[in-house]
């Protein structure tokens, strides 16, 4: 039976050594170290809301940031794989996004083989690469999907954080067959993707960061609103605010959101009514979609598959858009969408 206490205290006592008892020995404190960092306990919520903890957080990032950004500008990518070598996650993270830019996905692969000690970041690596080249395609073979994702979330029980963000994020979005159909399944499958988010987060792996702190901004399944752990993870991932960030410029305008709801609350795209009110010549805060964003907002999002349906919906919405405008009769299709279904909101 794997006793998070006893694994913390087998990883201090390989790592240096008990005289007349053990020597120290590093392949099993590393060992010890990656069981631990699954099985270790989520910060607590009253101690992270704390300032004095948020600063010491932020202390921690840049120390883990500059020498990664540093690399990046100069190219030196022996440098972040050294030290990805030495825990750094932030160093996973960029290596991550330099690789998987590269287009020929052979020869990345090529690249990489050999490059790092310790096979559980190569073998993520290779696996999401190929996870992306088959989800990407037109037509999607959910078999190998499948598969690359299942060596993804094998990868995570070894404890490398870019597989644990990557597991915790599609148990929470019931992505890949990692839940039954049923309720208590879907949930069970949720829970354990907010542990694996935290245990991520934990290590300042900030995918994870972002993800429990959009998760408690909006209340979605299976998180309750919490606007105090929202914005401590959000403010994290402010922090890495380098190269033009995706998820810290999303934390930022959340965060501003939070700062501003007044401001705030007119946005946010429903993209086929804001169509058809545009055509309508209706302002962007119209009752109807103040109505619609609500709905979303207050009720959709709470429910077990609303993050899932506002997804899909974010995602085929603006294509529906696209070729209703290309059409010479675009202005009485969103007529017939307004008596159809707006009219009477």
């Amino acid at each position: 039976m794997l006793f998070p206490p006893a694994l913390e205290y087998a990883c201090e006592l390989y790592k240096s050594g008990k005289p007349g008892i053990i020597l120290s020995n590093k392949e099993l404190f590393t060992k010890y170290k990656n069981l631990n960092s699954i099985y270790q306990y989520p910060v607590k919520p009253s101690l992270i809301v704390a300032n004095s903890f948020v600063n010491s957080q932020i202390s921690k990032i840049k120390k883990l940031r500059e020498p990664i950004d540093v690399a990046v500008n100069n190219n030196d990518y022996d440098y972040i794989i050294q030290e990805i070598e030495n825990g750094n996650v932030y160093a996973e993270y960029v290596f991550e996004r330099y690789f998987l830019k590269k287009n020929n996905l052979k020869n990345s692969i090529e690249d990489i083989t050999g490059k790092f000690k310790h096979k559980d970041f190569t073998d993520y690596l290779i696996a999401f690469a190929y996870y992306k080249h088959y989800d990407e395609q037109e037509n999607t073979d959910k078999e190998k999907i499948q598969i690359f994702a299942d060596k993804i979330m094998d990868i995570a029980k070894k404890g490398n954080m870019s597989a644990v963000y990557r597991t915790g994020y599609w148990k929470m979005e019931h992505m890949n067959n990692t839940c039954g159909e049923d309720k208590d399944s879907r949930l069970r499958a949720a829970q354990e993707g907010v542990r694996l988010l935290t245990i991520a987060a934990n290590h300042l792996y900030h995918p994870a960061l972002y993800a429990l702190g959009y998760n408690y901004y909006k209340g979605y399944y299976p998180l309750k609103e919490d606007k105090k752990l929202a914005k401590y993870y959000l403010t994290l991932t402010a922090a890495f605010d380098a190269h033009d960030d995706w998820f810290a410029k999303k934390a930022k305008e959340i965060l501003s959101k939070m700062e501003n709801p007044q401001q705030s609350s007119a946005t946010g795209g429903c993209f086929i009514t804001s169509a058809v009110c545009q055509s309508f010549g209706k302002p962007d805060d119209c009752y109807e979609l103040t109505s619609f964003r609500s709905f979303r907002d207050n009720w959709l999002s709470k429910q077990e598959d609303g993050a899932g349906l506002i997804k899909e919906y974010y995602k085929i919405a603006p294509v529906i858009v696209k070729n209703i405008d290309s059409k010479s009769n675009s202005a009485e299709i969103y007529n017939n969408i307004w008596n159809s279904y707006l009219k009477n909101v």
